[in-house]
């Protein structure tokens, strides 16, 4: 699937858990460019600058949300399945298209995807 067709799409744009200005930021650009159909979504809870941020931009997020509902998934500034707090489990189970986009360095613990799955 490529990122142009996700607008048509019901897409989940997850940060890391406590979501930072820099993760909720990246979320926000993404669901701007996606529109109605996506949703931000940050797990376990976000952090007073970012929470700031959404405010003041009136962008709207949900902490914990259900995954299973959407066509794909879109991870911003996280590479590692543990920075996912509550929802690690949700994407490790998670079969369809999940796009990853990270400027950190490669770790040992980087995530890694099912055929079908662009990271």
């Amino acid at each position: 699937m490529k990122l142009s067709t996700l607008s048509s799409k019901k897409v989940i744009i997850l940060t890391h858990a406590g979501a930072d200005v820099d993760a909720f930021a990246s979320a926000a650009i993404f669901s701007l460019f996606l529109g109605k159909n996506s949703k931000i979504g940050i797990p376990d809870h976000i952090n007073l600058n970012a929470k700031a941020l959404a405010e003041n931009t009136n962008t709207q997020f949900e902490i914990n949300p259900d995954i299973s509902d959407f066509d794909a998934i879109i991870i911003v500034d996280l590479n590692s399945y543990e920075m996912l707090g509550s929802l690690k489990k949700s994407v490790m189970d998670y079969k369809k298209p999940i796009y990853v986009f990270d400027h950190h360095e490669k770790s040992a613990k980087i995530m890694t995807f099912a055929e079908g799955s662009v990271t």
